[in-house]
């Protein structure tokens, strides 16, 4: 009876010094971590960040309009601007040269915003059904794309057309269709639509913007960046 008795306080003994080893053990791991997160902001933002973090001059100057489509895209995401880390958030800007067009893209993990500084355009996106959705725009106007929807802008003046896009991802990626058929393919968008711009500026055709296309967007060479 004794030696059963000694025998369970040796147990009790080993498992009291077990979980006092275990305590200690999470005391140190909350300790480091709690050094850790000392070492960053409320925002997730590493504590030696400045000022200068949280700004950027990246949109200030156009992009170039030297290109096929005669369009400059630059979208500023957290990884060029640290002060949009954790925040969600994305902002862009958009040249388009007389007689040039934004292709169609779509942005996988965002919805787009954009609004007019200088210029005409046509802006459009194409539903899950197939449905074009297109309106005139003038400086001053918003237009958003949701997210994962092929869209594109047209330039419908006589002048540069300038955006300013907002997107609600830090990172909303842009996936583009580019091949030999895009010419004709944004043919197919203009007839079907039944595009006339007036010189009073109205955009001419169905009364509410939408429209059934009778093709398909080619799906060859869609790719991401």
């Amino acid at each position: 009876m004794i030696s059963f008795s000694l025998l369970c306080c040796s147990y009790a003994a080993s498992a009291s010094k077990f979980a006092w080893q275990i305590l200690i053990i999470c005391k140190m791991l909350v300790r480091q971590l709690h050094q850790k997160s000392r070492q960053y902001l409320s925002t997730g933002f590493p504590a030696n960040i400045i000022a200068q973090d949280f700004m950027t001059t990246e949109l200030s100057k156009a992009g170039s309009l030297d290109n096929i489509f005669g369009f400059s895209m630059n979208i500023v995401d957290a990884a060029k601007f640290p002060g949009l880390n954790t925040l969600g958030l994305s902002i862009g800007r958009i040249e388009i040269n007389v007689d040039g067009q934004v292709f169609l893209h779509y942005h996988p993990r965002a919805t787009e915003m954009i609004f007019v500084t200088k210029g005409k355009l046509v802006a459009g996106f194409l539903d899950t059904t197939n449905q074009l959705f297109q309106k005139f725009l003038k400086e001053g106007d918003v237009f958003v794309f949701s997210k994962g929807l092929f869209h594109f802008c047209l330039n419908a003046g006589s002048e540069v057309v300038t955006i300013i896009s907002a997107f609600n991802s830090q990172n909303p990626r842009t996936v583009s269709i580019v091949d030999t058929k895009f010419a004709t393919t944004l043919d197919s968008f203009i007839s079907a639509s039944q595009l006339h711009l007036s010189n009073n500026s109205t955009l001419l055709g169905s009364d509410n913007g939408i429209y059934s296309l009778p093709f398909q967007i080619p799906s060859s060479q869609i790719y991401l960046h």
